[in-house]
């Protein structure tokens, strides 16, 4: 037998026992690691902007009362069309258990509504991918990736005309609200 070989079986055995030591700490426990973002965060940013509610709501005032039911409470508040002079236009707000909707109503021949913001506040409306009221605030980063921004607790996403933000209460979900621009 040659000297060499055990010298050789001794460096391959080292050089593996290195090489297995490396890949288990590249590989951390599910305890010790943190949430990893699911493919496609940037789309699924863009689409809960838009229309992240599984439960049909609608695009008029009408479809929604038609779709939810009459609300628990209507208000309806006249503003002026800051396009068209002496042009009286309204904001109707619609309560239900856990959901406000706010509407501005442009007052022409044929209205159009134009949703403004939606604020989910129970766990009773169905979210796309789970991120419903309730859900701890790891599956929200887990979705949809790192906020645009934090404020004052609250995960905000974003795109030019729009956001959602979700309000948190000891990791967990605690409210859902969409803004809409709207001129």
């Amino acid at each position: 037998m040659n000297g060499g070989t055990p010298t050789r079986f001794a460096c391959a055995f080292a050089l593996l026992l290195a090489l297995s030591l490396a890949a288990c700490e590249d590989r951390k426990s599910p305890e010790t690691q943190g949430p990893t973002v699911e493919e496609g965060a940037p789309d699924k940013i863009a689409d809960f902007l838009h229309s992240g509610w599984e439960f049909k709501l609608g695009k008029t005032i009408q479809e929604v009362k038609d779709n939810l039911g009459e609300p628990l409470s209507e208000k309806i508040e006249k503003y002026e069309n800051r396009h068209v002079v002496g042009q009286m236009d309204e904001i109707h707000t619609l309560m239900y258990n856990g959901l406000v909707l706010v509407v501005y109503r442009v007052n022409e021949k044929k209205p159009r509504d134009l949703f403004m913001s939606l604020a989910i506040t129970r766990d009773n409306f169905d979210m796309k991918w789970g991120l419903k009221v309730g859900v701890a605030q790891d599956r929200v980063r887990t979705v949809l990736g790192e906020p645009h921004k934090s404020q004052g607790g609250a995960f905000v996403y974003q795109d030019e005309n729009s956001s959602v933000s979700f309000s948190f209460q000891g990791g967990t979900v605690r409210g859902i609200k969409w803004h809409w621009y709207v001129d």
